[in-house]
């Protein structure tokens, strides 16, 4: 039977376990978290913006077409998905340009129809926000070259920085100081850490002169360093949206 409809987690994808996924999916979408507070005389809640987006649970209905015995391939299925429990990628064939943030640390409970069939729904909790494919790629940057933000969402970017000495890279007008590279460094804007990836990732967050951490704001984004040291920037810019 070929499966069309299809997940691929961690790597791996759910056709190759003889899985499809089934109408009936949760589309909804992240809730923002608001603290209320009720005060003695006051009218309605006072509401705070904790200024984020919670994570969302998403079911995924499966079936499950095995083509040798059900049990073994139940068994494979939950050590797919159970062996590295964590924040993994995970996309949709339908959705094919996308990659989300995801988790699975439920039991997948399996309803075993006649030795033959299996159904299931697989519990993700996923991050409320999804990227595009074609910003996690790595790319050289010129000085002064300008990216363009295709989301109204500002992204996170990472920064590996090829170079020695000090150096000051510009983001439209915001200016992230440097001081002291050696060798190379990498700054995370996501994880909000600098290592120096020749040296076994040893953190260099001493080196940063800046905070916030740099961001690429919607629309255009002229990147333009000054340091004589350095010898070439990269930038994986992480377009993001609200799943």
């Amino acid at each position: 039977m070929m499966i069309t409809s299809y997940f691929e987690y961690n790597g791996k994808k759910s056709n190759v376990f003889g899985l499809r996924v089934q109408a009936g999916i949760d589309i909804s979408g992240p809730e923002s978290d608001v603290t209320f507070i009720e005060v003695p005389g006051v009218d309605g809640d006072i509401a705070i913006d904790n200024k984020r987006l919670k994570a969302v649970q998403r079911g995924l209905p499966c079936s499950l077409y095995p083509v040798g015995a059900i049990e073994k391939s139940i068994d494979e299925i939950d050590e797919w998905l159970k062996k590295d429990v964590g924040w993994r990628p995970l996309s949709f064939s339908w959705e094919p340009e996308y990659q989300y943030s995801a988790i699975l640390s439920e039991g997948i409970p399996f309803d075993i129809t006649l030795k033959k069939f299996s159904k299931a729904v697989f519990n993700f909790k996923i991050m409320p926000y999804k990227y595009l494919k074609t910003g996690l790629t790595s790319q050289t940057l010129t000085n002064g070259q300008i990216l363009k933000n295709p989301f109204q969402r500002k992204s996170k970017p990472i920064f590996e920085i090829v170079g020695t000495g000090d150096m000051d890279l510009t983001i439209n007008s915001k200016k992230y100081s440097f001081k002291g590279i050696d060798t190379d460094i990498k700054v995370d804007s996501l994880a909000q850490n600098a290592v120096r990836i020749s040296v076994n990732n040893k953190l260099e967050n001493d080196k940063l002169y800046f905070f916030p951490f740099p961001e690429l704001g919607a629309g255009d984004n002229k990147i333009s360093w000054t340091g004589s040291g350095i010898t070439s920037v990269k930038i994986m810019p992480r377009w993001e949206r609200v799943v």
